[in-house]
């Protein structure tokens, strides 16, 4: 009896114990999830991570690193003083706890890969831009960016791994999607209307082949195909779970779900079709058409009729709208979109009625579902839909029909892959596309982005990089496939867009994968997860801890330094519009010291310098950014007094390093020309020598100039042509050389 009784009372204060790490649980997803959410949202107002060199983003990364760190350094002293190994379990199922230090964590089924496919992935990225910095990338404050970034990712991982494992926190992180997704759309739509005069939400041209309409949407991003891309991604998400739906969810007792959920399906709709972007609407259709074979038969058509109708009902309000260069009178444009988004939400539930009640009553499994496949009724409504659609917003069709861009994304292409060839394995750093294309472009083409995520990730860390970053998407993606996931399709649109287009430039791209992935993959809590592994714990050595720590801290440290230095570079120039010189030179000395790396800042700073020191302080920044022409040329011009050889050489550099620059080439030639004047009388080899160099800079200008012209279906984005001013100093310097070098001729 005694042993009963003792056996009841342990089994009482294992049941406790289990209840209150439960507890612990939930309130650590909870805070994960509340993390991510203001990442998120803090992420869509920051131009959606894509200028990392800002206040906002240095901030947003610099404390998300450093709260990391100092967390993953108290779990590790909890461990040292505790004398408690510090394990993690590699099973996949049970309820075995998890200990760092004395701090227990109950195991959910989400497995140790999962956890290692949300945050190890990103640190091998950030590990490999950090073997870039010892060896010397073409940017080092680019890629110093890139180690901060990629590290922030990482730590945007644990916390949505650890907000997945919790019932509270995957409740908060379903709801987080939602709110990102509609911060990005209802900011988008206000915008249009202006009630939200966001800087860029809104792209103006006159040129009908980038706008048909005269205006596009790009929101918060400030990028329409990038918006459209996630504005799709959205968008799918919302229609794979409306096509899942009950007839419960439209009434009282499940709070309207249906009606919020076909609401934000059509914002989503709307505002990807305002933003008129031909490869986002085409791989969020190849994604959809996935998710349509990934939906249960009985649920197929119900997709398929619910995508018609939000469609037709999106393209009725995107029609005026695009006709309106996107600024219509607000009351009737309100009264409009009300309308609309009325019909489309009263649409989607009479699509959603007849679901059937059985489908929980699934037939024998031998020969699979009984039901029709459904195939050609869903494909026969999206057809009939997509046309109607083009019939009332004709803009997305306009711009399909033309292809004037595609020459100069071939090109782009075809020059990226010769400079990937230069190093293939490892690649040369952040930012190398934007470092390196003006010196090999083949043509005058406008692109700092190289309009491909994966040839981008190429450029910056070579075949090893890309092919982590693969295998780690690729993983997803199959743990979202097994899992039948609703995240899957929109996980393909975003993957399948950013093939043509730059869409990982953007840091919450990777946000929004690592999000769905962590909401994808999760199990319910009732479904027992199959063991990957063998069921057993293994020590996580206390140093491996400590070295994360002590690594984390280290990125924050950094961008906390970057942060600073970016302030201090923005009060010099404040103080120099207004006249206080010596204030700003002290600022900007400020700025380099904290980041000798911040070319901008240099640039500044040696125009703000005398002579004697301009050189050396320019030469000092070729260390940093060895590609950069502006650094060139204003060496060129800081050693035109002293070193007129040197000179010569750097102006040179410059050129060769942006060719397809009229202003370069130029300022090049008129440098060159009053050099050789300047050394004509004392120098005149020197002279000579200088007018030589410059008359064959112009002599491969003019010629660049005529092949140019000479060459059809040849873009010339950057209006490259022989100024009147280059060829008066190409004619003087001519004239200088036929008279007194005639063997430099």
């Amino acid at each position: 009896m005694s042993s009963i009784g003792k056996g009841g009372g342990k089994d009482g204060m294992d049941e406790s114990g289990l209840k209150g790490e439960e507890v612990v649980k939930d309130r650590i997803g909870v805070l994960a999830a509340i993390a991510c959410i203001a990442a998120g949202c803090a992420a869509c107002m920051s131009q959606g991570l894509y200028f990392n060199d800002t206040r906002t983003a240095l901030g947003l990364m610099t404390w998300g690193t450093a709260i990391t760190g100092i967390i993953v350094a108290v779990l590790a002293a909890r461990g040292r003083r505790t004398g408690r190994a510090i394990t993690v379990p590699i099973s996949g199922g049970g309820r075995k706890a998890e200990r760092f230090g004395s701090f227990p964590m109950a195991h959910h089924p989400l497995e140790l890969r999962h956890a290692v496919m949300l945050a190890a992935a990103p640190s091998m990225i950030a590990l490999l831009y950090a073997a870039h910095l010892a060896a010397g990338p073409l940017s080092v404050q680019s890629t110093g960016e890139a180690v901060l970034g990629w590290s922030f990712y990482g730590c945007f991982g644990i916390s949505a791994y650890y907000a997945a494992r919790s019932a509270e926190g995957r409740k908060l992180l379903q709801a987080g999607w939602s709110i990102i997704g509609l911060v990005l759309g209802v900011t988008g739509l206000a915008s249009v209307y202006g009630l939200f005069p966001y800087p860029g939400a809104i792209f103006r041209t006159d040129e009908t082949d980038l706008a048909v309409g005269g205006a596009r949407l790009g929101g918060l991003l400030q990028y329409p195909n990038a918006f459209g891309a996630v504005m799709g991604a959205f968008l799918l998400e919302r229609l794979m779970l409306l096509a899942r739906l009950r007839a419960a969810d439209f009434t009282r007792g499940c709070r309207w779900r249906g009606y919020i959920v076909s609401g934000s399906a059509f914002i989503y709709m709307l505002c990807l079709l305002l933003t008129e972007s031909r490869g986002a609407s085409l791989a969020t259709a190849a994604a959809g058409i996935a998710g349509l074979c990934r939906l249960r038969p009985a649920d197929r058509l119900r997709f398929a009729k619910q995508s018609g109708l939000l469609l037709l009902c999106g393209s009725l309000a995107a029609g005026p709208l695009a006709a309106s260069s996107l600024a219509p009178p607000l009351l009737p444009g309100l009264v409009l979109l009300v309308g609309t988004a009325g019909a489309a939400i009263v649409a989607a539930h009479l699509a959603g009625l007849g679901r059937c009640k059985k489908q929980g009553n699934v037939h024998k499994r031998r020969h699979g579902y009984r039901n029709r496949s459904r195939f050609l009724p869903a494909g026969g409504v999206l057809l009939t839909a997509a046309l109607l659609g083009a019939v009332l917003s004709p803009g997305l069709v306009e711009r399909s029909s033309r292809l004037t861009t595609a020459s100069a994304r071939i090109q782009m292409y075809r020059d990226g892959g010769s400079l990937f060839l230069l190093s293939p394995w490892s690649g040369q750093g952040g930012k190398t596309w934007e470092a390196s294309f003006r010196s090999i472009q083949s043509s005058p083409y406008v692109g700092e982005e190289v309009h491909s995520g994966y040839l981008n990730i190429a450029l910056d860390t070579g075949l090893l990089g890309l092919a982590i970053t693969l295998l780690w998407l690729g993983a997803i993606g199959a743990a979202l496939a097994r899992a039948r996931s609703r995240m899957l399709p929109p996980f393909l649109a975003v993957l399948l867009h950013s093939a043509a287009d730059f869409d990982m430039s953007y840091g919450l791209t990777w946000l929004l994968i690592i999000w769905m992935a962590a909401a994808g993959i999760t199990r319910k809590p009732g479904g027992a997860a199959q063991p990957a592994f063998p069921p057993a714990l293994r020590l996580l050595p206390r140093g491996s801890l400590i070295a994360l720590a002590g690594l984390l801290l280290l990125a924050s440290a950094t961008g906390a330094r970057q942060a600073v230095s970016l302030s201090r570079e923005r009060q010099a120039l404040a103080a120099a519009a207004s006249g206080n010189i010596g204030q700003a030179t002290a600022l900007l000395e400020q700025a380099l010291a904290l980041c000798p790396a911040r070319t901008s800042a240099r640039l500044h700073l040696a125009s703000l310098s005398g002579a004697a020191a301009q050189a050396g302080m320019l030469r000092r920044g070729l260390a940093y950014d060895r590609a950069d022409p502006e650094l060139w040329a204003a060496l060129g011009q800081a050693l035109s007094g002293s070193r007129p050889m040197e000179a010569v050489a750097a102006w040179e550099q410059a050129v060769q390093l942006d060719p397809y620059s009229r202003q370069r080439q130029t300022e090049a030639l008129s440098a060159l020309a009053s050099l050789a004047g300047r050394l004509r009388e004392h120098y005149p080899q020197e002279a000579g020598a200088a007018a030589a160099a410059g008359y064959k800079l112009y002599v491969r200008y003019e010629e660049l100039a005529m092949r140019l012209a000479g060459t059809a279906n040849l873009r010339n984005d950057r209006r490259f042509t022989v100024t009147a001013e280059a060829k008066d100093r190409g004619r003087e310097l001519g004239e200088y050389v036929l008279r007194y070098s005639p063997v430099h001729r």
